[in-house]
């Protein structure tokens, strides 16, 4: 029964779509129509599905723009994997590109595109119910913005929602960044996030960069962002905290809220 309405809603989406399409000319509200057939497609997941994963790789992908020329990736790899046993969401998401390559760039510039890129968002604690619940209220037709409001607030009682970057992974000439952080969301004005990073080759890129007219430009950002590392053997490392309190890379803070006492009270 609920694979027939969820079908059934799909259909009725898809429906609206063509005509919605070519008169909301830019226009972010959703027509009656639209707005029904979403609503009833919300209504039709609600406790269907528990978990979903999923695994693609794609082997030579070519992407041609026109005027800008073309980009090869010799493979694609996407994954996702999401389930909620306890009604509490856990998912992340996958991608990563190996093998790309530009056509048409001056050999000192192509030796600088990263031929490795693979991040892992995630997100937990997110309660399904409070979700479902208010994709439900915000597609009502007289939908009240200070009860959704009210309702994504509700979002954060189970312990708040934690936004996560599993992984980061990128290879950049003879650098090769790794890192990994979180953030935890409390309350409106509510966080604490922190961050792992490490690269290697950083002083070669910058050099790099020296000797590249076209690159240039990038040095003082490359320098500032080496001034905050930490050496650590063949690596070096930035430990970030953010939160309330302000923003710190390796202990050296670099932020505070204004009016607010600085770590030694002062």
């Amino acid at each position: 029964d609920q694979a027939a309405a969820l079908f059934t809603a799909i259909g009725g989406l898809i429906a609206t779509l063509p005509t919605d399409a070519a008169g909301w000319q830019g226009q972010n509200e959703l027509s009656p129509p639209a707005r029904a057939a979403l609503r009833a497609l919300t209504e039709s997941l609600r406790g269907i599905v528990t978990a979903i994963n999923g695994e693609e790789t794609i082997d030579g992908v070519h992407v041609a723009v026109a005027g800008k020329g073309d980009a090869t990736v010799r493979q694609v790899r996407l994954a996702l994997d999401g389930q909620a046993p306890d009604g509490m969401l856990h998912g992340w998401f996958e991608v990563s590109l190996d093998g790309l390559a530009v056509a048409d760039l001056p050999p000192n510039v192509a030796a600088l595109v990263p031929t490795h890129v693979a991040l892992r968002p995630s997100v937990a604690g997110l309660s399904l119910a409070d979700l479902t619940t208010l994709a439900l209220d915000a597609t009502q037709p007289d939908a009240d913005a200070a009860t959704l409001v009210g309702e994504a607030m509700v979002l954060l009682t189970h312990g708040g929602v934690t936004l996560g970057l599993d992984s980061l992974s990128i290879d950049l000439g003879p650098a090769k960044l790794r890192g990994q952080g979180k953030v935890v969301v409390t309350g409106a004005d509510e966080y604490q996030a922190n961050a792992h990073v490490t690269a290697t080759g950083i002083d070669d890129l910058m050099q790099q960069a020296r000797d590249n007219p076209s690159l240039r430009q990038a040095l003082p950002a490359l320098a500032m962002i080496r001034g905050f590392a930490r050496p650590d053997g063949d690596h070096v490392v930035w430990d970030i905290v953010a939160n309330n309190a302000g923003l710190t890379v390796n202990g050296l803070e670099l932020s505070k809220p204004e009016g607010g006492a600085d770590h030694h009270g002062r």
